[in-house]
């Protein structure tokens, strides 16, 4: 989630000094560092947003950290711009699934392969699920909202193979599958440690 957070926060905080409604130039692009495109910052949009519950729950009671994340990383700023993350998809390579979830029911979700679904148990089994929500999470009202509330969704799943003898074939094909949305988390299980991949990349020749 690191890339999304950065992503909104190089937006969010480029709005810092603006008055109510100003016009000012951002980078708004993956390919150009700033292309000058010109969008209007409304501070009162920014600090409702942040005012809202859903803004404030993405901090649960019970959470670690006294400060809320979305504020941190200046995304009620970026929402200043317009910038919701409307008309873009955030791809996740992970597993435990589900659409049927409050803050992704209504959400377009793009699924590649089979899914493994979230069975709501432990954080584990519904990795996958967690981590959607907080990076595009649905702005509806209830609940929390995550960093893009209005960003669609491109599902894999890291532990099936989908008919591939490999993992990280699937997880290529996943990748490719996805080469449309503008950033990727991976989460390849927390128990694959980074010299047993290296050693099974090296055994079986994987490129």
């Amino acid at each position: 989630m690191i890339i999304v957070f950065m992503t909104v926060f190089l937006l969010g905080s480029l709005g810092g000094g603006s008055s109510s409604n100003s016009t000012t130039s951002i980078c708004s692009t993956s390919n150009v560092l700033c292309s000058g495109t010109s969008l209007t910052y409304n501070s009162s949009n920014a600090s409702t947003q942040a005012a809202t519950t859903e803004f404030q729950n993405l901090n649960y009671s019970s959470a670690a950290s006294s400060q809320n994340p979305l504020e941190v990383i200046n995304a009620h700023k970026a929402y200043g711009y317009g910038l919701t993350g409307s008309g873009e998809t955030i791809a996740i390579l992970d597993a435990g699934f589900s659409t049927s979830h409050d803050e992704l029911d209504s959400k377009t979700i793009t699924e590649y392969g089979t899914q493994t679904a979230a069975t709501g148990k432990t954080n584990t089994a519904d990795h996958g699920l967690i981590v959607s929500s907080v990076a595009a999470g649905e702005d509806d009202g209830t609940g929390m909202q995550g960093v893009a509330p209005g960003a669609s969704l491109h599902w894999a799943s890291y532990n099936q193979r989908n008919g591939n003898t490999y993992y990280p074939t699937h997880w290529a094909n996943a990748t490719d599958n996805a080469s449309s949305s503008v950033v990727q988390n991976n989460s390849w299980g927390i128990n694959y440690q980074i010299d047993t991949l290296q050693s099974d990349i090296s055994s079986n020749s994987w490129t």
